[in-house]
C-alpha cells in the first residue's frame, strides 16, 4: 500500500443496494430518468452526467431504487466475468432511478476514483473469487463490500483522476480521428462513384458472379476447435466472421487465399467486410470475393459490397450464403479513377496508422499509471 494511503473493505466505506425492478419494456418517452444496467455495458463511461432513457414516475418510486449524484451504478450481472461489475459514477445533477441487475454503491470519496477503481487490475482480480453463473454471471453486492480499497486524501484522489481523465480523454479524441477518417474515406468514395446501388452516375455493372470477381465460401469449423496449426512449416491465422484472428488445426477443407481478396461475413457480424492482403490464410464462415485487378480493384469492391448492406436469413442462427449475393449488380468504374480512390485511401489509411499507434502508446501510459495507483 502506497504511503499514507488507508485501505478498508468497500462495505466500510458505503453501503451497497440493489437496483428494482424495471424492463426496457417499461421505457417511456417522458417520466422519471432511469438507468439501465445494459447502459452501463455499452453507452456509460467512468463518469455519466445524462440519463438516456425514463420509465413512469410511480415505477421509479415504487419498484425502483434511486442513485444520487456521486453514487457509484454497478451493473452486477455480464456474460462473462470481466464484464462482471463495470459501473460508472453517476455525476448528473439529478436523481435517477436504477434497475434490476444493477447496484448503487453510496460512499465518501471521489466518485471518479471509485470508478476508476473498480476498473483497475486489483479489483478485476478479486472480484473473480465472488463470480458464479455459467451463461449469466452475477456477482453479488454483499460480495463486493469484502473487497479492499485504498485511498489517499480526497485531494490527492482528485490529483489522480485529474491524470487518468486526461490521457482517458486523448484516447477518446484519438479513436473520434479515426472514426472522422472512415467518414472521410466514404464521402470521398461517394463523390467520386455517386451511390453504387443507385448506379447514379451511369458506370457499367455486371453481376457478383460474373468473370470479374471470383467468389468461394470458406469451411465451416466449430468454435471450439480453433488451436494453433503449422502449414508449410508457419503458423497461419484464420479469418472467421469477418472479426478477429485464430489459428486452426486439424482441418483440411477450410479455404486458403493468397492473394489480395474481400472477405464477408456470413456469420456473427453479417456482411461486415474487410480488405485482406495477407500472403496466406485459411478462412472459415466467411464469403471470399477476389477480384479481377485489370477490371476492379479490392478497396473498390469492398465499398460497393458495404453499400449494398446484405443481410443474413434463417432461424436461430442467420447465415449469408453466396447464392444469396451472387447476382448482385455492382458497379464497374473506369481503372484510372479505381486507382486514384484507392491512392487516396492509402494516404488516410497511413494517418489511421499513425494514430493507431498512438493510441496504443496513450494506452500504455494509462495502464501503467492505473497499475502504480
Amino acid at each position: 500500500m502506497k504511503q499514507g494511503w488507508e485501505i478498508k473493505k468497500l462495505g466500510d466505506i458505503g453501503t451497497f443496494q440493489r437496483g428494482g425492478g424495471f424492463l426496457k419494456s417499461d421505457f417511456v418517452e417522458d417520466g422519471y430518468p432511469c438507468v439501465h444496467y445494459g447502459q452501463i455495458h455499452t453507452k456509460f463511461g467512468v463518469k455519466t452526467y445524462n440519463h438516456l432513457t425514463c420509465i413512469s414516475e410511480e415505477l421509479a418510486l415504487s419498484k425502483s431504487k434511486i442513485a444520487n449524484s456521486g453514487d457509484i451504478i454497478i451493473a452486477i450481472t455480464s456474460e462473462d466475468v470481466e464484464g462482471s461489475c463495470k459501473c460508472t459514477a453517476w455525476l448528473g445533477d439529478y436523481d435517477v432511478a436504477v434497475g434490476g441487475h444493477a447496484a448503487i454503491f453510496k460512499h465518501g470519496l471521489n466518485p471518479a476514483f471509485v470508478a476508476y477503481y473498480f476498473r483497475g487490475p486489483y479489483f478485476n482480480t478479486a472480484k473473480k473469487v465472488y463470480a458464479h453463473g455459467s451463461k449469466v454471471v452475477e456477482i453479488r453486492p454483499a460480495d463486493i463490500a469484502t473487497i479492499n480499497i485504498s485511498y489517499p486524501s480526497l485531494s490527492e484522489q482528485e490529483k489522480i483522476v485529474a491524470e487518468l481523465d486526461c490521457l482517458s480523454g486523448i484516447i477518446e479524441k484519438k479513436k473520434q480521428q479515426l472514426k472522422e477518417l472512415d467518414n472521410l474515406a466514404q464521402s470521398i468514395f461517394y463523390e467520386m462513384f455517386g451511390d453504387p446501388v443507385e448506379n447514379d452516375k451511369g458506370w457499367e455493372t455486371k453481376s457478383l458472379k460474373n468473370s470479374c470477381v471470383q467468389l468461394f465460401a470458406g469451411g465451416d469449423v466449430p468454435k471450439n476447435n480453433f488451436s494453433k496449426v503449422k502449414t508449410n512449416e508457419h503458423t497461419v491465422p484464420i479469418i472467421s466472421n469477418g472479426v478477429g484472428e485464430k489459428a486452426l488445426y486439424g482441418y483440411t477443407s477450410i479455404a486458403k487465399v493468397n492473394e489480395a481478396c474481400i472477405t464477408i461475413a456470413g456469420r456473427g457480424t453479417i456482411g461486415y467486410c474487410e480488405v485482406r492482403d495477407v500472403p496466406f490464410f485459411p478462412v472459415v464462415r466467411l464469403i471470399v470475393a477476389i477480384p479481377k485487378k485489370e477490371r476492379l480493384l479490392p478497396i473498390v469492391l469492398r465499398n460497393i459490397i458495404d453499400a449494398h448492406k446484405f443481410k443474413g436469413t434463417g432461424g436461430a442462427i442467420p447465415q449469408l450464403t453466396i447464392p444469396m449475393i451472387k447476382d448482385c449488380s455492382i458497379i464497374l468504374p473506369p481503372l484510372p479513377l479505381q486507382q486514384e480512390f484507392a491512392s487516396k485511401i492509402e494516404a488516410i489509411e497511413n494517418q489511421k496508422e499513425l494514430i493507431a499507434q498512438s493510441i496504443k502508446e496513450t494506452e500504455t501510459l494509462f495502464n501503467s499509471r492505473m497499475d502504480y495507483y
